[in-house]
């Protein structure tokens, strides 16, 4: 009762009162059974991250770690730019730095209309795919699974031809929650049938890897080597252009991603000049 007068949304200041309700909602067996079935509504995925350490955060002098700030989430509602230099490493031609532009849409069905306004002259495209969502409904439409959004998003994206010519970066994220779902027994055959009769074509016995969890991560994968091969629906003046596609396996709070962009940016560039000059 004391919680439902609070509403929905967490005090500014945290009192010992507020936390010591909080602790013990989420200690209560019902809630627990509860967060197992939360793919069958909206919940974040750092929740359980919070929730878990909600007094550390309560204490008085408490200072987010990066694992924190790494874990929180804003939802992206307007194009957002943000300009930044990293050091050239000397694999790539070390000496000095390099800047990068980033422009950060939103990725919602709601906002996709705005993305023409930042396609023009950039270097390549970082789609996210959040691999963990697998048994997940969209926000805006219970009745659409998440995965196969992000696919067809995908599809939309490389078929795009104001971006013929643009490299993409693909990030398969959110592998740490992907296992969690899989050792939890949860399978990805429930929401997508086809995935009963797949074969994974690379090796899926990777050192201390469930191999049901590399099966699907392949399998995740592989839906996306599929769309880039598909027939290209552009106008036929234009004459299509080899382009490039990098796939990561990544964990959303994994500092090293920048590095990943880096280097693929860099081929991507590098890939391009060189099929201007006919070298390539």
């Amino acid at each position: 009762k004391e919680l439902r007068k609070l509403g929905y949304r967490a005090p500014w200041y945290m009192t010992m009162e507020y936390v010591k309700m909080v602790r013990a909602l989420w200690s209560d067996s019902a809630v627990k059974t509860c967060f197992k079935r939360s793919n069958e509504f909206q919940l974040i995925d750092s929740a359980k991250y919070f929730l878990d350490r909600i007094e550390k955060i309560s204490m008085p002098g408490y200072i987010p770690s990066n694992s924190d700030i790494l874990n929180c989430r804003k939802t992206t509602t307007e194009i957002q730019e943000i300009s930044f230099n990293i050091q050239m490493p000397r694999s790539l031609g070390g000496g000095g730095c390099q800047e990068f532009r980033m422009i950060d849409v939103g990725g919602q069905r709601s906002y996709r209309s705005k993305w023409m306004q930042v396609f023009e002259g950039i270097d390549a495209v970082l789609f996210m795919i959040s691999c963990g969502s697998f048994d997940q409904t969209l926000r805006e439409d219970c009745s659409q699974n998440r995965l196969a959004e992000a696919l067809e998003l995908f599809r939309g994206v490389w078929q795009n031809r104001f971006l013929a010519e643009t490299g993409l970066i693909v990030f398969l994220n959110k592998q740490d929650i992907l296992e969690q779902k899989i050792l939890a027994g949860k399978s990805i055959g429930k929401y997508f049938p086809e995935y009963k009769d797949y074969v994974a074509e690379e090796a899926v016995d990777d050192a201390g890897m469930c191999n049901e969890i590399a099966r699907t991560r392949c399998f995740i994968k592989s839906k996306l080597v599929d769309i880039t091969n598909e027939p290209l629906r552009r106008t036929s003046h234009m004459t299509p252009r080899k382009r490039s596609c990098y796939y990561h396996f990544t964990i959303a709070t994994d500092t090293n991603n920048v590095r990943i962009v880096f280097s693929d940016v860099h081929n991507i560039i590098l890939a391009r000049n060189l099929e201007e000059i006919d070298l390539h």
